[in-house]
């Protein structure tokens, strides 16, 4: 009875009847229709008081003292329970009603054809990325420069290997070629532009090559931080110039003039400016960039023989493959360089032999030399995901090594993949064994309907 009660309930409230299908049918709403009107019309047929047992039973349907009452036991007359039942058989039994019930099952395999037609593909890419370690020798060896300078109040300069190209056209070849004639005659050196113009734009004698100026639109190549060095010059220049073209070679001179210098100011005044600039910028400008120039060279100089100092310094390492060579042969070597040494005065005294016997038995080193301090370049070989994520595989000398270590990391990740793959298939059998062997919950759900149907029937 207590079933019943709720069952009619929730038909009558604006809960079951009120709620529009989310794709009904003209056929369907009929149904639902003529199935209200069959419902009211039963409704209609009971009493006040078997409405209000109903009521307070459906209400109540989960308070434990109350269906221990007997209030909750009782029950419709027999005629009105059969009336309801054939009311609700009615309706379920209804083949509109049960074609919109079957369209409205959601389609439980949808995602799972989704991911069949739009496989995702995991798999690994190669990367080999370049370790320039002469240039991560020559970054270190210039900060350190750049400490020692500003310990002093100085500055050590600019002094990077990056390149720039440029390309020369209509009389810049010309302009180029005058230019580096002037310069090379101002700075005097063996090698006049060694350290001051890349390797390829210069003859073995460290000169400026012109051949390679012959051609039309020439290109040249230019340390990068040259710009940072002559955008001062120029900065400075512009001012001279502009007052010498507005106002006239002797506006530069001021208007209150020595004794000494008038002789010269005369001289320069009665120059037309056009030759005055000429010769101004050719000049000056000239010397002011040599000077500039050579300070950068010098600067790229000493960081370029710095950097090779510290890779020939880790080269002088000894293997020692065969641990012949001690610890304590080692400390008799510096003890020896260190007593050759201008910086200590006296001979120094000699090793205790206590210590020398303890490190007698211990072999130096590591057995090889680490390419980390002695390689121009390495290698870094990484791995990049389906999702972007890199792995760090290794750090080696060459990129064959590289790609070996991809090839055999690759191997594992593919079988790995393959396990998993059999892992879940296994799984899901297993699963699925499990869930036909096991009826419990299947069971349960089955004799809540047989009983429903039984009370309703009464």
């Amino acid at each position: 009875m207590l079933v019943l009660s709720v069952a009619a309930y929730l038909f009558a409230s604006r809960a079951f009847v009120g709620v529009t299908p989310t794709a009904p049918t003209v056929r369907g709403s009929v149904a639902v229709k003529s199935f209200k009107e069959d419902f009211d019309a039963w409704r209609n047929s009971l009493s006040k008081e078997e409405k209000e047992l109903m009521a307070e039973q459906a209400e109540k349907v989960f308070d434990k003292k109350f269906l221990k009452t007997d209030r909750a036991k009782e029950e419709l007359p027999k005629e009105k329970a059969e009336a309801f039942s054939q009311v609700l058989g009615k309706f379920f039994d209804n083949e509109d009603y049960k074609k919109e019930q079957k369209a409205r099952v959601p389609d439980y395999e949808a995602v799972k054809g989704q991911v069949a037609n739009n496989p995702k593909e995991y798999f690994l890419t190669e990367s080999i990325v370049e370790i320039d370690r002469q240039a991560d020798r020559q970054y270190e060896w210039a900060s350190r420069m750049n400490r020692r300078a500003d310990a002093v109040g100085e500055t050590f300069g600019l002094s990077s290997s990056r390149k720039k190209a440029y390309k020369l056209k209509g009389e810049g070849a010309k302009k180029f070629k005058e230019a580096m004639a002037t310069l090379k005659t101002k700075i005097g050196t063996k090698k006049p532009m060694e350290y001051m113009f890349p390797p390829e734009m210069l003859t073995k004698d460290g000169l400026i090559d012109f051949a390679k100026l012959e051609k039309d639109e020439p290109e040249i190549v230019l340390y990068q931080n040259h710009m940072d060095y002559l955008k001062p010059i120029v900065e400075n220049l512009m001012p001279v110039a502009a007052v010498a073209s507005e106002k006239g070679v002797g506006a530069l001179f001021g208007e209150t003039i020595p004794e000494d210098k008038k002789e010269m100011v005369d001289a320069f005044g009665k120059m037309d400016k056009d030759e005055f600039l000429k010769a101004y910028l050719k000049d000056v400008a000239m010397k002011n960039s040599a000077s500039v120039l050579t300070k950068n060279a010098k600067a790229r100089k000493n960081v370029t023989e710095g950097a090779l100092f510290m890779r020939d310094f880790y080269r002088t390492e000894k293997p020692n493959a065969d641990g012949k060579i001690t610890k304590a042969d080692v400390l008799k070597e510096i003890w020896e360089e260190m007593g050759k040494s201008k910086m200590i005065e006296g001979p120094l005294p000699p090793l205790d032999d206590e210590l020398l016997a303890m490190l007698a038995d211990k072999p130096a080193g590591n057995g090889i030399i680490h390419p980390w301090g002695t390689a121009d370049s390495l290698w870094k070989s990484e791995a990049i995901d389906s999702f972007g994520n890199k792995y760090l595989l290794g750090i080696f000398e060459t990129q064959e090594e590289c790609s070996e270590a991809f090839k055999a990391w690759n191997a594992e990740y593919m079988q790995a993949k393959e396990d998993m793959k059999s892992e879940f298939e296994a799984y899901s059998k297993r699963e699925e064994a499990r869930m036909e062997t096991d009826t419990s919950a299947r069971d349960r759900i089955l004799a809540v309907l047989d009983e429903s149907r039984a009370k309703l029937n009464r």
